[in-house]
This record gives C-alpha cells, sequence and structure tokens, in this order.
C-alpha cells in the first residue's frame, strides 16, 4: 500500500446492514424519559445484578433450608459464571463499535482484541447472562418457564434502544445463554432428578 494511503473500507455484510437499520429505528434519546426507563431496565441483565439476585435466592434457601431454592440459587449463579466466560471470550476475539459509540468512533466489525468499551458490542453479555440464569431457574419452576422466559426476552430486547447491543449480538448471546442454561443443568441436576435417582 503506498505512503500516506488508507486501506479501502469493506463492503458491509447484510447483517450488519440489516443491525444498522434495526439500531437507527428502535433507538431511544437518552433525554427522553421513556429511554431512561428502558436503559435502568436493559441493565438488569448486567452482572452486578444478576449475581446479587443469585446469592439472593441462595439465602433465602439457605436461611428457609429450603434445598430446591438453594440449588437454583447455585445453578443461577453457576450459569452466569459461564456465561460471562463465553462472552468474554468473544469479545476478546472481536472489535464491534456499539451503536451507542457511532458519534465517536467509526463503525468496526472485524478480529481484534479492544479493551475499548465502546468496542465491544459483540455477543451482549446482558442476553447471555439474563437467559442462562432464566434457564437455570426454569429447570427446578418448570411453571415459571414462560415468566422468566419472557422476563429475558424483554430485557434483551432493551438493549435495542438502549443502544448498548445490536440484533445479532442479542441473538448471538441469547444462543450462549441457552448453551449455559443446558450445561449449568447438567452440573447442578433439578432437585427432581436428584430425588429420583435416590
Amino acid at each position: 500500500m503506498a505512503k500516506g494511503k488508507s486501506p479501502a473500507k469493506r463492503a458491509l455484510r447484510k447483517v450488519e446492514r440489516t443491525d444498522l437499520k434495526v439500531a437507527r429505528k428502535a433507538s431511544i434519546a437518552k433525554a427522553n424519559p421513556v429511554g431512561k426507563w428502558t436503559r435502568r431496565f436493559a441493565e438488569v441483565g448486567d452482572q452486578p445484578p444478576l449475581v446479587a439476585i443469585s446469592l439472593g435466592v441462595i439465602a433465602a434457601g439457605l436461611v428457609g433450608r429450603h434445598e430446591r431454592l438453594r440449588r437454583t440459587g447455585f445453578r443461577m449463579l453457576t450459569a452466569h459464571s459461564l456465561s460471562t466466560i463465553f462472552k468474554l471470550a468473544g469479545k476478546d476475539r472481536i472489535d464491534r463499535t456499539r451503536p451507542g459509540a457511532l458519534n465517536e468512533k467509526a463503525y468496526r466489525f472485524e478480529k481484534g482484541t479492544s479493551r475499548d468499551g465502546r468496542l465491544r458490542s459483540m455477543p451482549s453479555g446482558h442476553s447471555a447472562g439474563i437467559v442462562a440464569v432464566a434457564g437455570a431457574i426454569a429447570a427446578d419452576y418448570p411453571h415459571a418457564r414462560i415468566a422468566v422466559t419472557a422476563a429475558s426476552v424483554a430485557v434483551g430486547a432493551a438493549q435495542l434502544p438502549s443502544r448498548n447491543h445490536y440484533l445479532s449480538d442479542i441473538i448471538v448471546g441469547a444462543g450462549i445463554g441457552l448453551v449455559v442454561a443446558r450445561l449449568s443443568q447438567w452440573l447442578i441436576p433439578p432437585h427432581d432428578r436428584v430425588q429420583g435417582s435416590r
């Protein structure tokens, strides 16, 4: 490449064009009250809230001497921890500009190892974590499956108007969560399965 010339811009893939279009249409301004509340709700899928909820369930199970609840809490914490490991493995290998950072940084989606949070959009850790925890709960409380699934979908969807993630980030994150939820059920089997094997 001749000195002083910048590399040619690559053509966007179809999924990227769709992601950018959806991100623009779904975005809600920070100053908008709905946008503020949406951003707060989206953060339910962040690490501190999910860890706190999991520890709260464990504590309730220990205090109440409720084995099913205790197992569920430990499974939730395990599922969340595994989802964090997997999403970090992805973020550490992919540089992707977050929708909310497009005014500050040029759009990128490529192999990379950036530690800049504005370039760590793929995959969505919020979606991975909330889906993993929801699956961990449903294993012991199947009657709550619809409620926890609806909650995880809502938190994942809130990442779009909050400009945290693109649609494909959310889908990949949710996929990680589903795999991890199954893995956590293998590591900490549901209470009824353990009781039935005795």
